[in-house]
């Protein structure tokens, strides 16, 4: 798994971008650390190509854990997950059996 960072001007308001490529599905959750001021995470992915599958995503916060919820991004879709007060850190996990690249923004 790696992350790449994304020279992209997002609709959140930045160019603070991360490809989460590789995100294997049922394998460990990626963490981020949230920058300070940041109220919530956008998500951007490919709707699914050939045989590929939508992504579908669990976003987890902490310290106030959300219950991991679970968002699908699409193409011109992305999914916005708000974090709640305090969040310093959020993990991303693929839940769904593809592998389609995601890229996660600030807003």
């Amino acid at each position: 798994m790696t992350t790449k960072n994304a020279d992209t001007d997002t609709a959140g308001g930045g160019t603070d971008a991360r490809v989460l490529d590789n995100l294997p599905s049922g394998g460990p959750a990626v963490v981020l650390p949230v920058p300070a001021g940041k109220t919530g995470l956008l998500l951007y992915a490919d709707a699914g190509v050939g045989r590929s599958v939508p992504p579908v995503i669990r976003v987890g916060t902490w310290p106030a854990w959300n219950d991991g919820v679970q968002v699908t991004p699409a193409w011109g879709e992305p999914a916005a997950v708000a974090l709640p007060a305090g969040t310093t850190q959020v993990t991303v996990a693929r839940v769904d059996t593809g592998n389609v690249a995601v890229t996660a923004a600030w807003r």
